[in-house]
């Protein structure tokens, strides 16, 4: 990624954060993650920093099971 001979020898145009954020996305890239029961149900499960911190690493993230495309349960 970073020493990518494709993208040349230009790295100062390469920051760093950008291929770390690109890395992250990629670690459960075709994970579909239903969280159930861990956060109260009259909330907004998007705003609690455990579905973020799965929504930056590349997950999906639901609130319900879908028998076709679940892959992992969260069950609190």
């Amino acid at each position: 990624m970073f020493f990518d001979p494709e993208l040349g020898v230009d790295y100062a145009s390469r920051d760093v954060r950008q291929v770390l954020k690109t890395i992250r996305m990629e670690v459960l890239q075709y994970c579909r993650i239903v969280f159930s029961r861990v956060f109260p149900v009259n909330s907004r499960a998007e705003n609690y920093r455990l579905w973020k911190m799965a929504e930056q690493l590349g997950a999906t993230c639901l609130t319900e099971v879908d028998d076709s495309t679940t892959t992992h349960c969260v069950i609190g």
